[in-house]
């Protein structure tokens, strides 16, 4: 039989064990709300000034408004027949990255963000090093904060990599300290920066598949021996496909940015810091978490829009029953933003939780 000691010593190891356990894996899930904490700092009375891209790349935003060239370079250079997304579209300088200006560390992210989906890990671990070159030199860059935040959760969510909570975390608390809704230069600056890339990454992508085509056109007309009927219908096809080609290039050419400010930004940006650690607990399958979350948003923030959609989002993919219309009904948000959170809901139903990342734009 065991002795006391014995006994005594096992319920202790037990004790402390099981101490550990719940140290390690509950509390630090239950610790905080990440995206509450986030809600309260972007309320915050002290809110810090972003400073103009535009002012790191010595052009300012009129210059930008109406600068083909500049927005051109946008582009990749050149267009390849390569439809592999792990493919490196832009390579970043070999030299260190301390020895080039901020001009040009910034017209690198300017470039590779217009891309950021098809960057291979190498291409977006270089692109966050040369964020993070730039935020120690001008800390109050919000759209290097913003570039670095897209390139880490592509890295997590595309390419499944483990990524650093804590540098993430701070990233995040960072961009919520920025008054960036009354910065009406950064707002009109990063709404140019999106919707010109938007546009023309479009059209990139129509002149990418017409090169594609071709290529894989002329290599069957090698195969075909010349003047036969399926010589001449392969021509037939190359022909057309010469004429689309010089219609994407010409769109490209004349892509204009006049009227861009005028547009209207799409339905889904995700610019809200505050609904990154819910996006990324959905594509988790955590709905339980963040339905907490979302309740205590509500309950602290009653007029948090964010809150709501949430809460309705994580319950209704729990199978579990929701009102929505008596949810919002007795809820403290006007007319206008239950209109806009019903016209979310329809709009976001059946998409893929883990791609929530593809919506984000720089």
């Amino acid at each position: 039989m065991l002795s006391k000691r014995k006994i005594i010593y096992l319920i202790i190891s037990f004790v402390l064990l099981a101490a550990f356990f719940v140290l390690k894996f509950y509390l630090p899930v239950k610790r905080e709300n990440k995206a509450l904490r986030l809600k309260t700092i972007s309320l915050s009375a002290t809110k810090r000034t972003s400073v103009p891209w535009s002012r790191l790349t010595k052009q300012t935003i009129e210059d930008l408004n109406r600068s083909k060239a500049k927005l051109k370079s946008l582009i990749p250079q050149k267009v390849t027949k390569d439809s592999n997304d792990n493919k490196e579209i832009i390579k970043t300088p070999e030299n260190l990255l301390a020895d080039l200006s901020i001009e040009e560390l910034s017209d690198i992210i300017t470039k590779n963000m217009a891309i950021f989906k098809k960057l291979d890990l190498k291409s977006l671990d270089k692109t966050i090093l040369i964020a993070d070159e730039i935020l120690s030199r001008e800390p109050n860059s919000y759209l290097a904060y913003k570039a670095k935040l897209i390139l880490i959760l592509v890295k997590e969510s595309k390419y499944n990599q483990k990524i650093d909570e804590s540098e993430l975390n701070l990233t995040l608390e960072n961009m919520a300290s920025f008054e960036v809704n009354t910065d009406n230069t950064s707002r009109k600056e990063a709404t140019l920066i999106s919707l010109a890339t938007n546009q023309l990454n479009v059209l990139e992508e129509k002149l990418n598949n017409v090169l594609v085509e071709k290529d894989e056109l002329n290599s069957e007309i090698s195969l075909v021996e010349s003047g036969t009927p399926e010589f001449l219908a392969y021509q037939s096809q190359l022909l057309q496909l010469n004429n689309l080609e010089k219609e994407a290039t010409d769109n490209l050419n004349n892509f204009d940015t006049t009227n861009l400010q005028e547009l209207n930004n799409p339905t889904l940006t995700n610019e809200d810091v505050v609904e990154i650690p819910l996006m990324r607990l959905m594509a988790q399958n955590d709905f339980g978490t963040v339905r907490d979350n979302a309740q205590s948003l509500i309950s602290q923030y009653p007029n948090s829009p964010v809150g709501y959609f949430y809460l309705i989002k994580s319950t209704e993919l729990q199978d579990e029953p929701i009102d929505v219309n008596q949810l919002l009904g007795q809820s403290k948000l006007s007319s206008e933003d239950q209109t806009k959170l019903l016209n979310k809901l329809q709009l976001t139903k059946g998409e893929d939780l883990k791609k929530y990342w593809e919506k984000l734009i720089f």
